[in-house]
């Protein structure tokens, strides 16, 4: 093939070389060809050489010398500036002798001598078919999976090693100590002011509050130091509403200064009053209850040897109290002194006569038959069936006639 001739233009060699498209080719001899002109890489002492730039993708590469591998020969047009100079530099390049010192000889260069250009952007022409080619010709590099080992985490040590230890946990021991003995110091110390404070207050005696209003009952336990609650509130027809019924400590009791005295306030006039039965008979406890109103409670017996057999020795509730609704009235009553016991036994369905001979047994004679003629069958007992009784203790039978 003839090899085209075109002559160096200094003033036209980098005012178009920016342009594309152009076909580059090298100064032997001859006549420049056709304009334009191409870029000017550089001169030398005895030769220069001219290129312009051209894209592969632009126009085809001119056709290879006879003889030539067109897939292993490269020419200036298709290659760029930096592959021009990095081929030139791994190759060499010699003077021609006959040339007159003023051309090239350039050598054939391979497409293994020259490094791709690797394109950094988006990858030109890039589809989902030709991904590969598209990366393998524009020299994008392949991601490459790498996994970081990851180290041990060790713990920070001492250089002083064991003996840090020790002294580390002796360290903690002692501040945990000094800790509790911190605490141990503040509690026994609020304790001790305390007591100290109770031991010094000057004692009182309790003045007595009863039949008087709240008000006036408060300035005069404010005098002495004490504090007045209000309890409750009691209907009683003994003591005027609004004024005081009890109070809790009882008059005349000493106290500490800054006590409270508790008291109860009347509210009006009762329903009911408890009648006092303390000390009466049985049955006239009883007959005062029924005639107040109110209705019989539980009745114990206890042995008692000051206290006379059948007589009232506590009651509940306490005598003279007001009350809202009728209630029963619990005794406590005397049996006597100590004497043998036993459990109550069975009476109900036995006729009068019988159930008398079953309590003579056990040593029972106080009996009252309810009504006193009845002689038919029992009905009733008491105490019931199972309960601890004294021989000494009263026994009623319920029987018909």
């Amino acid at each position: 093939m003839q090899k085209k001739k075109r002559h160096r233009s200094p003033e036209g060699a980098d005012s178009e070389g920016s342009e594309t498209g152009r076909q580059s080719s090298l100064d032997f001899d001859g006549a420049p060809s056709a304009p334009p002109p191409p870029r000017r890489l550089g001169e030398t002492s005895g030769f220069s050489a001219a290129y312009v730039d051209r894209d592969p993708d632009v126009a085809a590469d001119p056709a290879p010398t006879s003889g030539s591998n067109p897939d292993d020969t490269l020419t200036p047009a298709t290659l760029n500036k930096a592959q021009i100079q990095a081929a030139l530099k791994q190759r060499g390049a010699s003077a021609n002798p006959g040339g007159g010192g003023d051309t090239l000889k350039m050598p054939a260069i391979k497409k293994s001598d020259v490094r791709p250009k690797a394109d950094w952007g988006p990858m030109k022409g890039a589809t989902p078919e030709n991904w590969e080619g598209a990366r393998e010709r524009q020299g994008i590099p392949r991601a490459v999976k790498t996994r970081v080992a990851r180290l041990p985490r060790r713990s920070p040590r001492s250089r002083f090693g064991f003996f840090s230890w020790v002294f580390g946990f002796w360290g903690l021991l002692f501040r945990m100590l000094l800790l509790t003995v911190l605490v141990l110091g503040l509690t026994a110390g609020i304790g001790y002011e305390a007591i100290r404070m109770y031991i010094s207050t000057e004692q009182v005696v309790v003045p007595n509050v009863r039949g008087m209003k709240a008000e006036n009952a408060l300035e005069i336990l404010s005098a002495k130091k004490l504090n007045l609650i209000r309890d409750r509130a009691e209907p009683t027809t003994l003591v005027a509403p609004g004024e005081i019924i009890e109070q809790k400590p009882q008059p005349g009791d000493t106290t500490k200064e800054g006590a409270t005295v508790r008291v109860v306030i009347s509210s009006g006039k009762a329903n009911f009053m408890v009648p006092d039965v303390i000390n009466e008979t049985r049955e006239n406890a009883l007959n005062k209850i029924k005639g107040a109103g109110l209705q019989e409670g539980n009745i114990t017996y206890i042995e008692n040897a000051s206290v006379a057999k059948d007589i009232v020795i506590n009651q509940n509730p306490e005598p003279n109290k007001g009350l809202e609704a009728a209630a029963p009235v619990n005794l406590l009553v005397s049996s006597g002194p100590k004497g043998t016991s036993f459990l109550m036994p069975e009476l109900t369905g036995k006729t009068v006569a019988e159930a008398k001979a079953a309590l003579a047994k056990v040593g029972i004679t106080d009996i009252e038959v309810n009504p006193a003629d009845a002689a038919g069958q029992v009905t009733g007992q008491e105490p019931l069936v199972g309960k601890q009784v004294l021989q000494t203790q009263k026994v009623v039978i319920h029987a018909g006639k």
